[in-house]
């Protein structure tokens, strides 16, 4: 019986692991190389970011759940990074909470809970001329998720984050 629960220890570990495992070999993968743009924030930066403006404290709350941010950008070409990701995070207990399909490609946003609380939102955008992977980790809900979104662009097709203000968390 121990044995037998500590196989199933075990491969939970691995298959909960695995998923952000494939997000950070794309994310190491493409740092650094010509046609791609990455960006990592570690989550000191948030707090920081915080300290800017002491009377927010919207931004104060954010900022204490954020953990890392990674972005992945190919520059101009489709290479087909953005499908490993969602292959793989769709067999790790990632939820898709929704989809937008444009004529010239597909924005997904996938995210992992534990309990009520995110862990994990993975943003994939995969079109004719561009990929982006935006990957988040922290404790965060769908409503900072909604609150991050609408900040993150003056219109909606200003940024693919801006798309995040359509979840409806009534």
């Amino acid at each position: 019986m121990k044995r037998t629960t500590l196989i199933l220890a075990i491969f939970c570990l691995f298959s909960m692991t695995n998923a952000q495992s494939i997000i950070d070999e794309t994310f190491d993968r493409y740092s650094g190389k010509e046609g791609f743009t990455t960006l990592r924030i570690n989550p000191g930066i948030f707090k920081l970011l915080s300290m800017l403006d002491p009377n927010d404290a919207e931004l104060k709350t954010l900022s204490k759940k954020m953990g890392k941010f990674r972005l992945v950008a190919s520059d101009n070409a489709f290479v087909g990074f953005t499908t490993e990701i969602k292959n793989e995070i769709e067999r790790n207990d990632y939820m898709n909470i929704m989809e937008i399909v444009e004529s010239d490609g597909k924005i997904n946003f996938y995210i992992r809970k534990k309990e009520n609380i995110i862990t994990d939102f993975v943003m994939l955008v995969a079109q004719t001329n561009e990929e982006v992977m935006i990957s988040m980790t922290g404790k965060f809900s769908l409503d900072d998720l909604s609150k991050l979104g609408d900040s993150a662009g003056l219109n909606m097709h200003s940024s693919h984050m801006s798309q995040l203000k359509q979840i409806n968390t009534k």
